[in-house]
Parts: C-alpha cells; structure tokens; sequence
C-alpha cells in the first residue's frame, strides 16, 4: 500500500514505542512500518494534530472499490483482535494509516 497524501505527523511517543517493535520484528511487515514513520514529521504528543491516525485511535475509511466503510482501531500486535475490529500497526493498512490525516488516501 502506498499513501497518495504523504502528509503524515506521529506523536514522539508512538515514534519511540514503534521503532522499539521494528528492532523486535524481523518481516517485511516491520520494514513497510519502518519506511512510513521515516516519511512522518515527529511532533510532541501534545501537538499531534487532532486528526491525526495514532497508536489507539479509531479510524473509519472506505474502499473505493466497493464503496464499503470499515471503522478500525490501530493496535499493537498483542492487541490485535480481527473480531473487535482492532488491526496491528503491522498488518499493511495499520502500517499505511498511522499517521495519516482525515481526507488522506492509501492504496
């Protein structure tokens, strides 16, 4: 998945517990994470911008493709549960929404 809007911001503390899970992981799925959060601007959690996907956040998004909308939250993998809807950072689309920011898009 690649994001079209690359304006992405994570809070400096997701940034320092998400490069502590890629020094743990070794996948192409720890890579793909790696190579978006280089692509974000690091801000102090209190400056997060309010639309801003973080670690915890609740995210509703629809594919273009059948015009479904799916309302996720963005975990770390030991709190991954398919059946509540809560998708680790290191599935592709967990890895491409963090930091993204309302109206953004990914493939």
């Amino acid at each position: 998945m690649k994001k079209k809007t690359r304006e992405l911001f994570i809070k400096s503390s997701d940034y320092a517990k998400l490069e502590d899970l890629i020094e743990g992981t070794d996948s192409s799925a720890a890579g793909f994470l790696e190579a978006e959060i280089l692509d974000a601007t690091v801000v102090a959690d209190n400056n997060l911008p309010s639309d801003a996907v973080a670690m915890g956040s609740k995210v509703t998004f629809k594919r273009k493709s059948s015009n479904e909308t799916t309302v996720v939250t963005l975990v770390y993998p030991q709190q991954s549960n398919l059946e509540f809807n809560k998708i680790s950072i290191l599935t592709p689309v967990g890895s491409a929404l963090i930091g993204l920011r309302t109206g953004g898009e990914i493939d």
